[in-house]
């Protein structure tokens, strides 16, 4: 068993996460997801490119999508491991269990966090040509 978030990230080939997913069981930090019947460990790399790859994610956008995820993380059962932003993309890796599949993942996430950032600035929808991130 795993005793520190390190040697967790390390396991998956990170060394400083932005967001974390603590997995604990018996005072200890597992990689597994325990469910009845099953142990697992899927983890995803999502990559969402905004629209026309404008230059439009920020501080403040990336300080938001961080926030919804944070969200999206206690609603569903997907856990952000990792969440990385450039100008044009952001990056995600995602732990998850079987029950959901990659494109159940890609749906929430794209649609929560599109949703709400585009409600809350509104000026980027001018950006993007339309209601699309």
């Amino acid at each position: 068993m795993l005793t520190s978030n390190t040697q967790f990230y390390s396991l998956l080939g990170y060394n400083t996460p932005l967001l974390a997913a603590d997995i604990v069981q018996n005072g200890y930090v597992s990689i597994y997801v325990h469910k009845s019947g099953n142990v697992t460990i899927l983890v995803y790399h999502l990559v969402f490119p905004t629209k026309y790859r404008r230059l439009v994610i920020d501080d403040t956008v990336d300080k938001m999508i961080k926030d919804i995820c944070l969200e999206i993380g206690k609603r569903y059962e997907i856990h952000f491991v990792e969440i990385g932003t450039d100008e044009d993309h952001v990056h995600f890796l995602v732990q998850s269990v079987p029950i959901l599949t990659v494109t159940r993942i890609v749906t929430i996430i794209k649609s929560m966090t599109a949703c709400h950032v585009l409600d809350k600035i509104p000026e980027l929808k001018k950006e993007l040509w339309g209601a699309n991130l």
